[in-house]
């Protein structure tokens, strides 16, 4: 008799592995097949290449981590994300920390998810609507109530919210496709809010401080800015706008066409106006038009030494290069955390960690703390400027090992660079693993999407090629390339590079100078064809 049913909320799929995980992968999920493998992403556990392995992730809403939370999740990779046999690429008893201020844990099995979630209940943590088609977990900036530029400490509303959503299956765990919410209170712009399902950001309406609201915005295959709603929502309801969202979205999503059915196809197909009238049946609050928004579209990464408002303290954003690190470093910097700082961590949007609340006086002794020089504050420009996902050979979309690449890609350029480019510059690469675009290549300077290059004797690993994105313009790169082989892929963005440092104008963006020399001359640099200079000033 089937385990599972297709009306199951998260907590149902959580008492049912407890009681049944014992059956393992073969007695549990592979019997019912496409509903148990749906119902586990309820629950943040998703299949990965490997069959009876999952990633878990871990909801952590506005990247706010306790070091106990840390040192659990570190354990629970010690413990359980154990290499297969059969997959000989990487370590084990790695996390991963992704774009949405949450962490992933690799090779876990069905039956020891009981355990895990044993060992999460104990310090607050859950793994529920991580993934699938749920409300996904809420970004928000990670030094929310440190930074002197700060509007609204909007951490206490991403709680607010965060609870009635897991409290609420009904209208968070059923939807067309994942949702996914930004709040912040920050001035600047580091939860990317332009390409979130609904985003709320700082504004002043009529003396009163709050939040705009916009939404539909998105990657992925059809990539869209998020649309300004016209409207401006008081700080207490915040979570009445989410609720008449998802409602919306529930009644007028098109739960057939799964590949386009994100919520900005929605707002797309009703327009801005409709969204806003349908919006304001649903909600209790008076509708007003948007304020004069407080924010500055700068994006941060939050890495670095920075002063906090409290007096005397200070936090420190230590680099994670492609967002991995090894259980016992996640647990080291949970202890280095407690020695010098506070109880809390934060994660950010570009994959890194910061430890916070540390005295001043104390910086440079934490500096010198080994992990913390394995993930320095000050590091080499490329090293910083990286952001890749999961990839192959774990993700089962993934079409090549992004995660390798990028850091063999920062290597060779902080090598390459050691002495500085031409012209300075700070790049950002983001490289993702198939069309699904979680590393945000449509956003980067130079973004890398893995695809397949067609030859007369076989197929090869490459990359589609994306150039000039820059959600502060309100502008996504353009592509430029497809297919591009993978051979050499690192001494081709080094030539791209060198080629746009040496030639540009004073001041022009890639995105501008690639419209200036076009596309072609720019691949044919790429390929080694041609370093034509174009004297530049």
């Amino acid at each position: 008799m089937p385990v599972f049913n297709s009306k199951d909320t998260p907590s149902d799929v959580v008492a049912k592995v407890v009681k049944h995980g014992i059956l393992g992968y073969d007695g549990l999920i592979k019997n019912e097949g496409d509903l148990a493998i749906g119902k586990l992403r309820l629950v943040g556990a998703y299949d990965d290449r490997i069959e009876g392995c999952f990633m878990l992730r871990t909801r952590i809403p506005g990247g706010h981590l306790t070091v106990d939370q840390a040192r659990v999740i570190g354990e629970v990779a010690n413990e359980f994300s154990i290499r297969p046999k059969d997959a000989d690429v990487y370590d084990d008893r790695f996390i991963e920390i992704t774009t949405r201020q949450a962490i992933q844990i690799h090779w876990i099995k069905v039956d020891d998810l009981a355990e895990i979630w044993r060992m999460y209940d104990r310090v607050g943590l859950t793994s529920v609507e991580s993934c699938g088609n749920t409300a996904r977990n809420i970004v928000s900036c990670p030094a929310h109530g440190l930074s002197d530029d700060e509007v609204i400490d909007a951490y206490p509303i991403v709680e607010e919210v965060n609870k009635y959503v897991l409290s609420n299956p009904e209208i968070s765990a059923f939807l067309p496709r994942k949702f996914k919410i930004a709040i912040t209170g920050s001035v600047e712009d580091c939860v990317l809010y332009k390409i979130n399902d609904l985003a709320f950001t700082p504004a002043e309406l009529e003396g009163e401080v709050g939040f705009n609201v916009s939404g539909g915005g998105g990657l992925s295959d059809y990539p869209r800015l998020a649309s300004d709603f016209n409207l401006f929502v008081s700080t207490s309801d915040v979570l009445e706008a989410v609720r008449a969202c998802l409602s919306l979205f529930m009644d007028f999503g098109d739960y057939k066409h799964l590949a386009i059915n994100r919520f900005r196809m929605l707002v797309s197909s009703m327009g801005v106006n409709k969204v806003r009238d349908e919006l304001e049946k649903r909600a209790s609050f008076r509708f007003r038009p948007s304020g004069r928004s407080l924010q500055n579209d700068k994006n941060v990464d939050h890495v670095g030494v920075y002063k906090q408002k409290q007096h005397g303290l200070t936090y420190v954003g230590l680099n994670v290069p492609v967002g991995r690190m090894t259980a016992n470093d996640l647990i080291e910097v949970a202890d280095i955390s407690e020695k010098y700082g506070s109880h809390d961590l934060r994660l950010t949007n570009r994959q890194n960690i910061m430890i916070i609340n540390v005295k001043t006086g104390s910086v440079d002794n934490l500096l010198n703390e080994s992990v913390v020089r394995s993930f320095h504050p000050n590091p080499t420009p490329f090293k910083r400027g990286i952001v890749a996902c999961t990839g192959a050979p774990l993700c089962k979309f993934g079409n090549s090992n992004t995660k390798s690449t990028g850091l063999e890609m920062a290597k060779h350029l902080d090598r390459q660079y050691k002495d500085g480019l031409s012209n300075p510059l700070q790049f950002t690469i983001h490289i993702s693993g198939c069309k699904a675009s979680c590393a945000q290549p449509q956003i980067a300077d130079i973004g890398l999407r893995a695809s397949v290059a067609k030859n007369e004797e076989s197929l090869e690993e490459a990359f589609d090629i994306c150039l000039g994105g820059c959600l502060a313009e309100g502008r996504f790169a353009e592509w430029i390339a497809y297919a591009f082989p993978s051979r050499g892929i690192n001494n081709a963005v080094e030539r791209l590079i060198e080629y746009y440092s040496s030639n540009r104008k004073r001041g022009e963006t890639l995105a501008d100078f690639n419209k200036r020399v076009g596309s072609e001359s720019i691949i044919k640099v790429m390929k080694g064809v041609s370093s034509k200079r174009l004297g530049g000033s």
